[in-house]
C-alpha cells in the first residue's frame, strides 16, 4: 500500500522482513526494519516510487530509473514520455510486476524497452490488473472486468460517482476490491469513502463515509484496514464490514502505512 505524506514523502514497503523505501523529489533511500539507513540515491524530479521485484522503479520526468534493492545500484535508465506531472503508480497486490502509471490517463509500464502502453479495453480513469489478461477498469463509479480476447465480462455501480479515487487495491488474494475516495463538503473539507466490491461480479459489500481528516491503510493480504484520525484509530475488516479494535497511535503521527499482512 503506497503512502504520500504531506511534506511529499511517499513510502512503500519491500518484502516481509520490514524494510522500506523512502522517495521525496531528491531521490530514494532504503531503510531496514530498524530504521537504520542503508542507502540513498539521488534522483532530480521524483514523481513515485515502486518495488518490482528485486528492483526499486522510480519515475521522473520522462524517465524510468530501476534500481537494485540490495545496494541501490542503477541497473538501467529508460526513457518514457508518458512520465510526467501530475501522476502516479497503482500496483495490483496480486500482479505487482505490472505497475500501472495513473497520469492523463492510464499506462502500463514495462522495461527493456523502456514503453507506457493503454491497459486493454475502452478508455478509463482507473485500471488495475488482477491476473495476465483480466482488468478491473473503474470511472465515474463504474466497475468494468475486462477479459482479453473476450472483453467486457461484466459492469457495475460501484463507489461514489462524484467523488475523486484515492486509491484501488485487491484485497484477499485478489476477491475483493477496496476503494479509498474523497468528496468535499459544502464547508470544504474532505470526507472520505470506503468501498470495497466483490471481484467475481462487482457486487459493492461496503459503502460508508468517514469522519473529514480520516486517513485510511489498507493491509492487501488481510483484507484490514486501518482508519485514523489524529491519535485515534481502529481496525476494520473489509470481507465482513465490520471493526475489530480500537488502537491509540503516538502524538504527532503525519501518516501511517502498513504492509500486506498487517504485521
Amino acid at each position: 500500500w503506497r503512502l504520500m505524506s504531506s511534506s511529499g514523502r511517499i513510502v512503500r514497503f519491500v518484502g516481509s522482513r520490514g524494510d522500506v523505501i523512502v522517495a521525496d523529489r531528491a531521490g530514494v533511500a532504503a531503510f531496514d526494519a530498524s530504521g537504520t539507513a542503508r542507502y540513498r540515491v539521488g534522483l532530480d524530479g521524483v514523481l513515485d516510487a515502486v518495488v518490482v521485484g528485486n528492483e526499486a522503479w522510480v519515475a521522473t520526468d520522462g524517465g524510468l530509473t530501476r534500481l537494485a534493492l540490495a545496494d541501490g545500484k542503477v541497473i538501467g535508465v529508460e526513457p518514457i514520455a508518458e512520465l510526467r506531472a501530475p501522476g502516479r503508480f497503482l500496483q495490483s497486490s496480486t500482479l505487482p510486476a505490472q505497475p500501472v502509471w495513473h497520469g492523463d490517463a492510464p499506462r502500463v509500464i514495462s522495461v527493456a524497452p523502456g514503453r507506457a502502453e493503454p491497459p486493454p479495453g475502452p478508455a478509463t480513469a482507473f485500471a488495475l490488473p488482477v491476473a495476465p489478461g483480466r482488468w478491473l477498469l473503474w470511472d465515474a463509479g463504474k466497475l468494468r472486468f475486462w477479459r482479453g480476447g473476450i472483453g467486457e465480462a461484466w459492469r457495475n455501480q460501484v463507489g461514489d460517482p462524484s467523488a475523486d479515487l484515492l486509491d484501488m487495491q485487491l484485497v484477499l488474494d485478489g476477491r475483493l476490491l477496496a476503494l479509498v475516495q474523497r468528496r468535499h463538503g459544502t464547508n470544504g473539507d474532505a470526507l472520505p469513502r470506503l468501498t470495497v466490491a466483490q471481484v467475481q461480479d462487482g457486487a459493492q459489500n461496503l459503502h460508508v463515509q468517514l469522519p473529514g481528516g480520516t486517513g485510511v491503510a489498507i493491509a492487501a493480504r488481510t483484507g484490514i484496514a486501518l482508519v485514523w484520525a489524529g491519535r485515534d484509530a481502529r481496525l476494520f475488516h473489509l470481507r465482513f464490514g465490520r471493526e475489530l479494535r480500537d488502537l491509540a497511535l503516538p502524538a504527532d503521527v503525519e501518516q501511517v502505512v502498513v504492509d500486506e499482512g498487517l504485521r
